[in-house]
């Protein structure tokens, strides 16, 4: 964990032992949602499907170098951000914990077990969607299963390539 995860790390905990923030008033679920969702996109590293490693590769990207985390980011990149499991089902499973359960310890487990973000190409995030998983577990999935359930679900493979990056998060 590095100093931007730990920071999103307190402030999630922070917000979890608020009773407001528990019970959904205002913007709270998606104010907690962005932040799980930064808090795997802080890290300084990507994984990649084995797809977008070899479109990396063509591309003749060095994954030996580190990227600002926007460098492959927009509407006009081949590649999409992506996390394992959504950062509503995350916030889901928190809030579904007691709140005297949810502590440091806690908290990073669950938060790790949904990192790092990983880099999929455009068209296997669209068969996440088809397959009406772009946002949701597979039904049936357990917090003990697979964090890559979903992916292994549509047929996307995930390669044992990353990218490190760095600098703001691009979401």
């Amino acid at each position: 964990m590095n100093p931007d995860q730990q920071t999103l790390l307190d402030w999630i905990l922070a917000g979890l032992r608020i009773p407001e923030v528990r019970e959904g008033r205002g913007d709270a679920a998606y104010l907690l949602g962005n932040m799980i969702a930064k808090y795997s996109l802080f890290a300084d590293q990507y994984r990649l499907s084995e797809r977008a490693s070899l479109e990396m590769e063509r591309l003749g990207v060095d994954l030996s170098k580190t990227y600002k985390r926007g460098h492959f980011y927009g509407k006009k990149s081949p590649f999409i951000y992506e996390h394992p499991i959504p950062a509503n089902a995350t916030l889901d499973h928190l809030l579904s914990l007691p709140p005297d359960a949810l502590n440091h310890s806690t908290l990073e487990r669950v938060l790790e077990f949904t990192s790092p973000a990983y880099i999929l190409l455009r068209e296997e995030d669209r068969s996440l969607a088809a397959a009406r998983l772009g946002n949701r577990m597979p039904e049936g999935w357990t917090w003990d299963g697979s964090p890559l359930a979903r992916y292994e679900r549509v047929g996307i493979a995930m390669s044992k390539q990353f990218v490190h990056v760095e600098g703001k998060v691009k979401r």
